[in-house]
């Protein structure tokens, strides 16, 4: 099935999961060819159908549906970063290499007093929230 443009709100109104096509750039240049960008807004993060493609060994179409699928089906733990109590990044959680727990352990050391973390479902159920402890 080809890749179409999407928007899916998650049931809770928090986020939004885009799918649509970009043009890839050359030297600064939007002169590139076409690319599909898959991402979680609000924020920046995103892949791209390329990445999931090679990642997953799949053909483009069938690991951005994946990708999706897996999202929407509360089969991916998404990561929202807040900054003084507002929503900057959404993104899918890769636990490719690491356990959930290690990816807290190590999300722990990195953040800052004005910021926390949530890890949820897109249905919206908290799997954890992280905020500021001073280190040890």
């Amino acid at each position: 099935m080809p890749i179409k443009e999407q928007r899916h709100l998650s049931p809770d109104g928090l986020l939004t999961l885009v799918v649509k096509r970009v043009l890839t750039t050359n030297q600064g240049l939007s002169d590139g060819p076409e690319d599909w960008a898959i991402g979680v807004e609000p924020g920046p993060s995103h892949t791209h159908a390329d990445i999931l493609a090679n990642t997953d060994e799949l053909p483009e179409d069938e690991a951005v549906q994946q990708y999706i699928e897996h999202i929407l089906n509360d089969k991916s733990i998404l990561f929202l970063t807040y900054k003084h109590n507002q929503l900057l990044d959404a993104s899918p959680l890769d636990l490719t290499y690491s356990s959930f727990q290690e990816e807290l352990e190590s999300q722990q050391k990195y953040l800052q007093p004005d910021e926390h973390l949530v890890f949820r479902y897109w249905s919206g159920e908290i799997i954890q929230q992280l905020h500021y402890r001073e280190q040890d």
